[in-house]
Formats: structure tokens, C-alpha cells, sequence
């Protein structure tokens, strides 16, 4: 019977261990402060992929009031590592925002004056997530005269969202099986056991 335990607590910490995994990728990231070079605060964003919720999750902060922002969210291989505002002018191909004709485009939050402001792209429909590093940008606009939001064209800061699309999350069947494996292997020697007797 003592054995019978340890093996089912050895089983529970491998679940537990696999959990914690999965959701170590997950980042907050309400709780960061921007600043630049003097302590000055900057218009800044973080940005995280949510893994138990497969989500890029992105917060902007510092906002200027009476200005428009929008973050963009270009997929892996998209966009150069070096880039400046004439890369991002709609074009076609992966320069251009995501529709079922352009499947590589980007992909575009909604315009927002709030400050703090968060928001997330949750699971785009481009085969689901592309695997690799997403660039999260942070895109400056203004006002019309009307009050409107005027297109954000201004790059004010850009990061790097890594989307670790193959790591497995424990699902039923990940957890089940391993479980099953190991009670079979008790059962087993428990019968192997009773025989010697």
C-alpha cells in the first residue's frame, strides 16, 4: 500500500510539474514601468503570448493625451529586423494587413486613445498561430478635425513576442496516458509479487 502511494505522489508531481511549465510563458504585463535614458517616462508596450489562453496580450502605457494609437502584430518572417515607416505603408503581401486573400499580412488592434490601454489578438485565423517571433509594434497617429482617429503611421517603439506554437500544453490525453502507464506498471508488479508469495 506505501508503494502504491509514493507512486501516485510521484505521479501528481510530474502533473503538477508539466503545468507549471505551460504556464511559465505567460508574462504579466500590467506591472512594468517606461522610462528613457534620464528617468523620464516614455510612451512604451510589453507585449507576452498567454499560452493557457493562446493569445498575444499587449499593454501600451505613457500615452500622450489627445493623440490616436494602434498596435500592429506581424507574423515571423514578415517584416525585416530592421525597418523604418516606409516598410509599413499598405502594400501587397506581407506588408499589408491580414485578409483571406493576404494570409501573411499583418494584423491590427483598434485605434485607442486610453491610457493605460491593453488588448490581445487571440488565436488569428492564419492557420492558427505561426510559430516563431511575432514583431508587436506601437504605432503613433492624431486627430482629425472632426475628432477622429487619423491613421497611426508613427513607429514609437517595437518588441519581440516570441509564440512557442509547439509546446505542448497537458491536455486529457497527455496527462491520461502516462497516468494509465504508470498504474499499470503497480498493478503489475503487485501481481508479480502476490505469485512469489
Amino acid at each position: 500500500m506505501r508503494n502504491k502511494i509514493v507512486i501516485i505522489a510521484l505521479v501528481l508531481a510530474v502533473m503538477a510539474a508539466m503545468m507549471g511549465t505551460a504556464s511559465a510563458y505567460y508574462t504579466d504585463v500590467d506591472d512594468f514601468t517606461c522610462k528613457d535614458g534620464n528617468g523620464q517616462s516614455i510612451e512604451c508596450l510589453k507585449a507576452s503570448f498567454d499560452i493557457p489562453d493562446t493569445k498575444i496580450a499587449a499593454t501600451a502605457k505613457n500615452l500622450v493625451d489627445n493623440q490616436c494609437y494602434q498596435i500592429r502584430y506581424y507574423q515571423p518572417n514578415t517584416l525585416l529586423d530592421v525597418f523604418t515607416e516606409n516598410d509599413l505603408y499598405p502594400k501587397p503581401g506581407t506588408l499589408a494587413p491580414y485578409s483571406s486573400s493576404n494570409p501573411l499580412g499583418f494584423h491590427l488592434g483598434p485605434k485607442f486613445t486610453d491610457n493605460p490601454h491593453s488588448e490581445s489578438l487571440n488565436d488569428p485565423p492564419v492557420d492558427h498561430w505561426t510559430q516563431g517571433l511575432w514583431k508587436v509594434l506601437l504605432m503613433k497617429g492624431g486627430k482629425d478635425t472632426s475628432g477622429g482617429c487619423t491613421d497611426a503611421t508613427t513607429i514609437l517603439t517595437s518588441i519581440k513576442v516570441n509564440v512557442p506554437v509547439d509546446i505542448p500544453i497537458p491536455e486529457f490525453s497527455t496527462v491520461a496516458i502516462p497516468i494509465a502507464a504508470v498504474l499499470g506498471l503497480v498493478f503489475l508488479f503487485q501481481h508479480r509479487k502476490r505469485k512469489e508469495e
